[in-house]
């Protein structure tokens, strides 16, 4: 899945002339079980610079902290992205 995710997105981006694209996938009937984080599968960053500043998007900072959490050293910016797959 991971794979085909990667390919959808190249596909998508096509060098910077983007174009639409749709991935369906059917249900996972055993083995290890897949977990997309969030409805997209790029997003921007959100963090919280300081109590109540959010740089980024402020309906990712939960994301991007587990993101953080889990070894992600990311430069703190508004236009960072998060491949969450």
């Amino acid at each position: 899945m991971f794979e085909q995710i990667c390919e959808h997105l190249e596909y998508g981006t096509n060098e910077g002339n983007i174009r639409s694209a749709i991935s369906v996938f059917p249900c996972r009937q055993s083995g290890t079980p897949v977990r997309i984080w969030n409805a997209e599968f790029i997003s921007y960053a959100g963090f919280e610079v300081s109590p109540g500043v959010i740089v980024g998007d402020p309906n990712h900072v939960e994301l991007t902290k587990i993101c953080i959490q889990l070894g992600w050293k990311p430069k703190i910016d508004r236009f960072v992205y998060i491949l969450s797959i």
